[in-house]
């Protein structure tokens, strides 16, 4: 008795798991086909951006825009702080949030990145709200965005605005340029 117990439990196991996996793959299938397109292209893949703020501050991001609406965003971890500011840095975490599509032409995202200041001192969370065009190859993009930051007491307060432009990450071929390896110098 004990040993049919066994085989039924273990029976009963794989049969949960099918299910379970039939169930995620259907569900992934789902959120592939429903993904938002803007000018008949998707934004979903990764992209190299290019932020410009307000203030004249440049620099480099990446964005992942998922099949199912989630995004994940890159920063530098360290940037200038700005103007006026107690502080000289404000340290970053990589980004979470969501994106949509707004209309044919449009999508909008919104996503959080934790702050500090250069000592670790918890800043609060910036949110960052943007929409995007996604221009007709569907190899580039350029958007607008603002910031609001809620600081550990709770409080929220505009943070900035600016402009970004993208373009997609595309397969490179290996080789080009051409990687060498170091080699080792004697008595270096």
């Amino acid at each position: 008795m004990v040993r049919s117990l066994g085989l039924f439990s273990i029976l009963a196991g794989i049969l949960v798991g099918l299910l379970a996996a039939s169930r995620i793959t259907s569900s992934a299938a789902i959120a592939q086909d429903a993904t938002p397109a803007v000018h008949g292209q998707s934004v979903v893949g990764s992209w190299r951006v290019t932020v410009n703020d307000e203030s004249g501050l440049t620099h480099p991001a990446l964005i992942t825009f998922a099949a199912d609406g989630a995004a994940t965003v890159s920063e530098p971890p360290l940037l200038p702080a700005p103007p006026g500011a107690p502080f000289q840095q404000i340290q970053f975490s990589g980004g979470n949030g969501v994106w949509a599509s707004i209309d044919e032409e449009t999508a909008a995202i919104t996503f959080d990145l934790l702050a500090a200041d250069e000592n670790g001192t918890p800043l609060g969370v910036f949110t960052v709200r943007g929409n995007l065009t996604l221009i007709a190859d569907g190899e580039q993009f350029d958007g607008v965005y603002d910031v609001v930051l809620t600081d550990p007491t709770g409080n929220v307060a505009p943070a900035g605005r600016g402009a970004f432009t993208g373009s997609r990450i595309g397969i490179e071929p290996m080789g080009t340029p051409t990687a060498t390896t170091p080699q080792a110098t004697p008595g270096a």
